[in-house]
Parts: structure tokens; sequence; C-alpha cells
């Protein structure tokens, strides 16, 4: 994931400050950063419009600022390496890992019973959400932030996706609609009041 980030940023000309500096300001981003209890935080837009970038320097200020684990996924539906499910969960995992060895337990648990195929063959997506379910429940696991870009971009294994998307983050998408909605119509209240004093 390190290097397909990499890759992505020098692709698109590097990484410049300006740009992304806004969201680090945001109320939705400051309430995601100071509240273990805000789990989501969901950037929408159409394409070309510097989504990716924007979460590159949004990394970029997680890594200087978390004191926790930062594992993240860069989606792209036209490299098959980096465009299903398996491969979003491969990535968390082998980041999560790489920072806090002591999760590698739950993969060797796996390997032994089935062997390295568990982690290549047809039922690898199965066995990854599992292993990755188990990690982020470990009560030795440090405080971890998740970013995954383009989600929408996994051409592959669209039924696990979907439970990527949904069924396992419900209520968060709930609270994140929520947030989305409050602070539009906070910018409209906004707008009117200033309407009115002119």
């Amino acid at each position: 994931p390190r290097d397909d980030k990499k890759r992505l940023e020098e692709t698109k000309g590097g990484l410049l400050e300006g740009p992304y500096r806004w969201v680090l300001n945001n109320a939705s981003f400051q309430q995601l950063h100071k509240d273990p209890q805000s789990r989501l935080l969901w950037i929408k837009g159409d394409p070309g419009k510097g989504k990716t970038m924007l979460l590159c320097g949004v990394i970029k200020e997680l890594k200087k600022s978390t004191a926790g684990l930062l594992s993240f996924f860069f989606c792209q539906s036209t490299n098959s390496r980096v465009n299903s499910a398996t491969a979003v969960l491969r990535g968390l995992i082998y980041l999560l890992v790489n920072q806090q060895p002591s999760l590698v337990s739950h993969l060797q648990k796996k390997f032994d019973q089935a062997g390295q195929s568990v982690f290549e063959d047809a039922n690898a997506g199965v066995a990854l959400s599992d292993i990755f379910a188990k990690m982020i429940r470990d009560s030795d696991l440090k405080m971890a932030c998740l970013v995954v870009n383009a989600l929408n971009k996994c051409v592959a294994d669209a039924k696990a996706r979907l439970s990527l998307e949904l069924k396992q983050n419900a209520e968060q998408v709930s609270r994140a609609v929520n947030v989305y909605i409050n602070d539009k119509l906070s910018r409209l209240n906004s707008l009117k009041d200033n309407s009115l004093r002119d």
C-alpha cells in the first residue's frame, strides 16, 4: 500500500500541501480525529475532483499526529492487483501487522490450519475478512485509523465490497449521513442569518 500511494502521488504530479489542508480544519474531520466514537469520514465527489490526492495529504498528516496505527489502501479499477475487496483486506492487514507485529498471530492461526492457499484461492476474501475482524477486535490492538480510497473502484468481489461498504458499517454510515446533513443545515442557517442582516 505504501508503494501504491507513492506511485499515485508521482503519477498525479506530486502532493501539494495547499489543496488538502482545508479538510484538516473541517468539523467532521476534527470529530473523527478527536472522538473515539466517531468512526467514519466519507469523502465523496465526482471523478477527477482530487479525492485521491486529498486522502494522500490526510494520510501524511495522520502519520504525524496519530499515536495509534494507520492502515490505508488505494483501489484502482484498471489494476487487477488492487481492485478487489480481497486486495483491500490484504493491504489493510499487511500495514496493521507491519506496525504491530503481535497481530500476525491471527494470520498464523489461519496459515497453520490451511496453508498458503487460504490466502490465494477462491475463499481468500472470506479468510481475510475473518482475520481482519479478529484483528480489529484484538484487545491488544492499539487505536487504528483505516483509510480506503476509491472503494467504489473495486470491480471484483462485488458482494464482499457491498459488505465492506454497508453491512459492517451501517451505523457509522448513518452517523456520517447525520453529520453531513447537520453540517449542511447549519451552513444554510448561517446563510439565512447573513441574508437577513443585509
